[in-house]
């Protein structure tokens, strides 16, 4: 019984075996090098695709020291916010020549720095990192390894590093304010966790706007609720049935919620519930989510600029890649709000 081996890798010297340039040639046609003339290289790139010739990045990587691979480390894909802007940041990324590997560390401190680790070991040129409270080491490893990166959304106090974030106390201060101007006198900022870099800053701005408008602390209220029950099942229907009515028989009446995922969940338990009704809170979500996926229930949301984010951190990257060597420099996009009625500023038709 024989075994049947496996087709050996098409390599440079198989280019150059078969169409009787020297391996320097073809080496510089395939990298489109202006010392070899068009013709040529047009024939030597046409005989490579022809053989299935695909470059070994490991092997350029070694000998250009660069690999044009960048890793961009997400902390929940299914979260359409990391989706949306991930897909952006591939299209900037793309027009620069650069692919991406694209993981996910389901905001798991252990799973961040073996997939911090793997982009170090697989030669990245660099790395964009969302990080949470808990990414310090994380950003210590790749400061030891000389790795360039960039925090995006979100920076960490604690480390002077590239960060590209958004405004996340202006957001929230507009989304309260958002909400007061809607003729709101008692107000809830709601989020499943208080964990979040930029929980604390919403939250602040959130209670600026309450500041600015006279809002009695009285009036104001912070409130969690969980997402998973103990046993890691989805609670958010429980816990929302049991919040909501009690909000409503404190009189509160505007709700502004941690982003927009969160904001839908409790418009959604609105409409299950039999004893509310879906106008009883006005409510400002934060993403804007919408701009890029339209959602059936329309919600008023802090729209973060995500293109931006997205852009402004893969330029930022480039620079760091190609040897800028400037102080650590910190980005902040710019925040709006885009109105869709769920304020109730007209009267909302049924959902």
């Amino acid at each position: 019984m024989h075994r049947s081996s496996a087709r050996k890798r098409v390599t440079l010297h198989d280019i150059a075996k078969r169409t009787g340039y020297s391996l320097t040639a073809v080496s510089r046609a395939l990298r489109n090098m202006s010392d070899i003339g068009p013709e040529t290289t047009a024939q030597i790139q046409q005989v490579a695709k022809e053989m299935g010739y695909v470059a070994n990045q490991t092997a350029v990587a070694l000998r250009y020291g660069r690999t044009n691979i960048i890793t961009v480390i997400v902390v929940n894909l299914t979260n359409p916010f990391f989706s949306i802007i991930t897909n952006l940041i591939q299209l900037a990324a793309h027009e620069m020549g650069y692919s991406l590997i694209i993981v996910c560390s389901r905001d798991d401190p252990r799973l961040e720095q073996q997939l911090v680790e793997q982009a170090i070991a697989g030669r990245s040129d660099g790395v964009m990192l969302f990080p949470s409270q808990n990414s310090g080491r994380s950003v210590e490893m790749l400061q030891a390894a000389h790795v360039p990166f960039v925090l995006l959304a979100t920076m960490l106090a604690d480390y002077q590093t590239d960060s590209v974030i958004i405004d996340d106390e202006q957001g929230g201060y507009i989304a309260g304010k958002h909400l007061i101007e809607a003729g709101c006198k008692k107000v809830a900022f709601l989020a499943t966790s208080t964990i979040a870099p930029s929980y604390a800053p919403r939250c602040k701005g959130f209670l600026r706007a309450c500041d600015e408008a006279g809002i009695a602390p009285s009036n104001r209220f912070l409130y969690t609720f969980r997402l998973e029950d103990a046993d890691g099942g989805h609670a958010d229907a429980s816990a929302l049935a049991t919040l909501l009515p009690r909000l409503k028989r404190e009189g509160v009446d505007g709700l502004s919620i941690f982003c927009d995922i969160e904001a839908w969940l409790i418009m959604a338990a609105l409409q299950r519930s039999s004893q509310l009704r879906p106008d009883d809170f006005r409510i400002v979500g934060f993403d804007n989510i919408d701009s890029a996926l339209a959602s059936p229930i329309p919600l008023c949301s802090v729209d973060c600029g995500m293109e931006s984010l997205a852009r402004k951190g893969i330029e930022l990257l480039r620079d760091r890649i190609q040897g800028d060597d400037r102080p650590p420099q910190t980005i902040m996009c710019p925040v709006h709000l885009v109105c869709r009625n769920s304020c109730q500023r007209k009267k909302m038709p049924p959902f």
